[in-house]
């Protein structure tokens, strides 16, 4: 009974364990780690019961991504890659059956105008005619093909030549074929690709991937050489059997294949120049002024075509009176000069590739010098054919090669107006260079004329090699892209 009573005594009481203070007896603290290890006993079971099916999420191991187009193997001749594509295919084919027929109407045309006539003055003409409005209206073309659609542009163009080329087939069936009806008719045509130029080339990147530029304008002067070696012997037969009519309709029908080319493929609009007027016009103009590489481009491209391409205007004379020969002997000498043209398009880009565009062009240059040197030194038949077939080879890869260079330097909204002053150094200065060709052979011969013809562009090719070094920009040699990649930056 004592001990109850002393129990229930507030003042003889123990302290109460209220977690708060005052000692805790050791059965309670025996009692609290027992409850701590059952509670951490609980929880580790419960982990490893729902770390299966509960785990937190982690993130997905991911394989290396697949590129959208696989590396290409390297190739060391892919100049035939571009023709893989079905817009470049398309238009590629139909200006080659295009071309075939416009070769096989040169060849007619220059005929009938010498049986009518019986001047090589007015077959001359007929050149002067073709080429001439190029350099009055290619400014105008090329703005043209910079602010509207490039294909429209070229619809309406070939439409139109091949409309020149029906009136050509017609005037002649009807015997009133004369110079007074046959010039202004070539002259119209003449003015038709003046516009028709700077689009067809600045139309060429818009159908293939830009790395294959280079290729692509390779195969174009492929397919120009080709033309100009099968239409001309074409040309030939069909004159021979049916006459220049015939000649005239075939190539008018031969433009179909191009028309319906264009028809079929499709092209990104491109944005046109927000300038207007004059300055517009001038935009090619201005940029070639401000833009060293294009004026390089640009020049050597007209000093080609001043001192290079006369050769052809001259082959005929040459032929006759240096080399005796007849007129199958001198179709068979133009025919060399195409298959070496043949050869060299197909060379341009593998060589620019390896070599550079700088080296790629002085070389062309000075061996352009040489080979138009040894051919007017030359009076063996087999020698004279084999610098011919050279010529050809080296003066179509200098204008080849130039053409990419253009294409790859300038921005699509100023490719046309850029490509028309391709077009005027070119085409635009050919007869002009033709004609001081065969006024300077009227007075000191056709051999000594060629001879004479070789100094500019050697001393061209010495520039080149010395101050060109800004084409290296635009195509590289291998070595230095190699050791560029080897040790970037």
């Amino acid at each position: 009974m004592e001990s109850s009573s002393s129990s229930d005594d507030p003042a003889t009481a123990p302290p109460r364990n209220n977690g708060l203070r005052g000692r805790v007896p050791k059965d309670t603290i025996s009692f609290g780690n027992y409850l701590s290890e059952r509670r951490e006993a609980r929880l580790r079971a419960d982990a490893e019961r729902i770390a299966p099916t509960h785990a937190l999420p982690q993130p997905p191991v991911e394989e290396a991504p697949v590129p959208l187009e696989q590396p290409r193997p390297v190739r060391r001749f892919r100049t035939l890659e571009p023709l893989t594509h079905r817009n470049f295919s398309l238009f590629w084919s139909g200006a080659l059956v295009s071309n075939i027929g416009t070769w096989l109407q040169n060849v007619a045309l220059s005929w009938l105008v010498l049986d009518i006539t019986n001047s090589a003055f007015w077959v001359s003409m007929v050149t002067f005619c073709q080429f001439i409005p190029t350099l009055l209206f290619g400014l105008f073309g090329g703005l043209l093909a910079d602010r509207a659609d490039r294909r429209r542009v070229l619809l309406v163009t070939q439409s139109l030549a091949m409309a020149f080329a029906a009136a050509l087939a017609i005037v002649t069936w009807t015997g009133h074929a004369r110079v007074e009806t046959l010039l202004p008719i070539i002259g119209l045509s003449g003015v038709a690709m003046a516009f028709n130029a700077p689009s067809f080339q600045a139309l060429i990147p818009d159908l293939i991937p830009s790395r294959l530029i280079l290729d692509a304008v390779s195969l174009n002067s492929t397919q120009w050489s080709l033309a100009r070696v099968v239409g001309p012997a074409i040309g030939g037969l069909i004159l021979a059997a049916w006459g220049a009519g015939w000649a005239f309709a075939i190539n008018a029908l031969s433009f179909i294949a191009v028309i319906a080319a264009l028809l079929m493929i499709r092209t990104k609009r491109h944005d046109p120049p927000t300038s207007t007027g004059a300055r517009a016009l001038f935009g090619g103009v201005r940029s070639a002024r401000q833009t060293p590489v294009i004026a390089t481009l640009l020049g050597v491209t007209a000093i080609v075509s001043l001192f290079g391409a006369p050769v052809l205007a001259l082959l005929s004379v040459m032929a006759k009176k240096v080399l005796g020969l007849g007129a199958g002997g001198y179709g068979g000498l133009f025919a060399l000069f195409s298959v070496g043209a043949v050869v060299g398009a197909l060379s341009t880009s593998t060589v620019v590739r390896r070599l550079g565009m700088r080296t790629t062009m002085a070389i062309c240059l000075s061996a352009l010098a040489i080979l138009i040197f040894g051919f007017g030194l030359s009076r063996n038949l087999l020698a004279s054919c084999i610098l011919l077939m050279g010529i050809g080879a080296v003066y179509t890869m200098s204008v080849s090669a130039t053409n990419t260079g253009l294409q790859t330097s300038i921005p699509a909204s100023k490719r046309g107006r850029i490509m028309s002053l391709y077009m005027m150094a070119w085409g635009g200065l050919y007869p002009i260079g033709a004609l001081v060709a065969g006024i300077i052979a009227k007075h000191v011969g056709t051999p000594a004329t060629l001879r004479m013809l070789t100094p500019p562009l050697a001393v061209a090719a010495i520039g080149l090699a010395l101050f060109g070094r800004g084409l290296d920009a635009v195509a590289p040699p291998r070595r230095a892209r190699v050791a560029a990649a080897s040790h970037p930056v």
